[in-house]
């Protein structure tokens, strides 16, 4: 029964050290092979991915091969340059396995969009059902 082959299981991302890549899981069997060569969208990757119920494929023609992650920046609200930089190489780190990650804290007055602006994160990163959770109260 515990004979053969083990197999490590990953979320939504992983560090492939065969062929040096980062991949990430689409979802329906196809993942993002990304190399210092560039990205390509391969079906069937060698990669196991937990396949979770909460979590929603993404389509794989929205993958732009020659995609500027800066254009992110158009749908959040964000005037300062230097907080606009933050946000966009913490966008980026999200997707690099085995590193420490940043947490957000937002901050601003009702109505200043925080919320939006995290539910574009988790769409962008790891795209749920689940919409997003709240504190609860006592």
């Amino acid at each position: 029964m515990f004979d053969g082959k083990e197999y490590t299981l990953h979320n939504r991302v992983c560090w492939y050290p065969v062929n040096e890549a980062i991949w990430y899981d689409l979802g329906n069997w196809q993942a993002v092979k990304i190399t210092a060569q560039g990205r390509e969208v391969v079906k069937n990757p060698p990669i196991l991915f937990k396949k979770h119920k909460h979590q929603k494929p993404i389509d794989a023609s929205q993958i732009s091969p020659s995609g500027d992650v800066k254009k992110v920046l158009r749908f959040v609200n964000i005037k300062d340059e230097k907080e606009r930089l933050l946000f966009v190489v913490s966008l980026v780190s999200y997707f690099i396995p085995d590193i420490p990650h940043v947490i957000l804290v937002l901050h601003g007055e009702k109505g200043a969009t925080k919320n939006h602006f995290t539910q574009i994160n988790k769409k962008l990163i790891d795209p749920s059902i689940i919409e997003g959770l709240s504190i609860p109260k006592r």
